[in-house]
């Protein structure tokens, strides 16, 4: 199973966010809630209102779920 990197992650989240949102959630909590998930192939985080899953590889989005995407 690969290891997070969770500075790509983060610039993942925030790059699908749009950034007049950005106040709207706490991104360290965000972060926190990341497991790997797809028998080990990406990686999903969640807040209040959203979830996406990301490639672990190259974290591009592959789903999401929520309201606050671009």
């Amino acid at each position: 199973m690969s290891d997070i990197d969770f500075e790509s992650l983060h610039n993942a989240v925030m790059e699908n966010i749009d950034e007049r949102l950005w106040n709207n959630y706490d991104f360290d909590i965000v972060l926190k809630s990341a497991r790997i998930v797809w028998d080990g192939t990406a990686v999903q985080v969640e807040s209040k209102d959203f979830s996406m899953i990301f490639d672990l590889v190259d974290y591009s989005l592959l789903d999401y779920e929520g309201f606050d995407v671009n």
